[in-house]
């Protein structure tokens, strides 16, 4: 009897493990990936994708994380939960279950991170400032090692008025003192672009 026995407890044991994987692969992706405690805005919307999930149920027990709304949409990949939350809510890992009926058919851990010391008194921009556009392909080239890319289908060439001229971030920084000087107190930056390893569409 032992070895049936043995062999059925390392069926269930398996079992386990299955539907464990299962449930922290059925979501796949959550808009915004993590939060604060203590932000001054108690309100929190989370956008949740994975495989067909609308029907599913969130549930969250956590100190301080109330669902105000969940938002089902025509996409049955996609739900979308309003969450209320409290000002003295501590920094942890908050657990999403999503159930089926009874059934846990998915859970998330979902990161409350503590705010850094003085974050609350960080100012942003308002209509006091003075932005500037910038794309930093075409604003100051302080690497030009980093103009080109082995296997990119575009390399950088300056004399093409619609390519890539080399510009990087290295150079905008090396230029905040001269943005502060003409009086500019806010930059907004162009869309970035690390390249490391092409893509095969990338090689043409």
């Amino acid at each position: 009897m032992k070895p049936i026995k043995n062999c059925l407890a390392v069926l269930c044991l398996l079992l386990f493990i299955s539907v464990q994987g299962f449930s922290q692969d059925k979501i796949d992706r959550v808009e915004p990936p993590f939060w604060w405690a203590g932000m001054n805005n108690p309100n929190l919307q989370l956008l949740i994708h994975g495989d067909n999930i609308a029907h599913l149920n969130p549930k969250i027990q956590y100190k301080g994380v109330t669902i105000e709304r969940v938002i089902k949409v025509k996409n049955p990949n996609y739900l979308f939960i309003d969450l209320k939350l409290a000002p003295a809510l501590k920094a942890g890992t908050c657990n999403i279950t999503f159930l089926d009926g009874e059934k846990v058919a998915a859970s998330y851990a979902y990161e409350l991170l503590g705010r850094e010391k003085g974050s609350a008194a960080r100012q942003g921009f308002n209509n006091a400032d003075v932005l500037y556009l910038i794309t930093p392909d075409r604003f100051v080239n302080a690497n030009p090692s980093n103009d080109n890319v082995a296997g990119l289908k575009e390399q950088s060439n300056r004399s093409f008025k619609g390519g890539r001229h080399g510009g990087d971030i290295e150079g905008l920084e090396k230029s905040l003192d001269y943005i502060a000087d003409l009086g500019l107190t806010a930059i907004w930056v162009n869309p970035c672009l690390l390249y490391t390893s092409p893509s095969p569409r990338d090689r043409g």
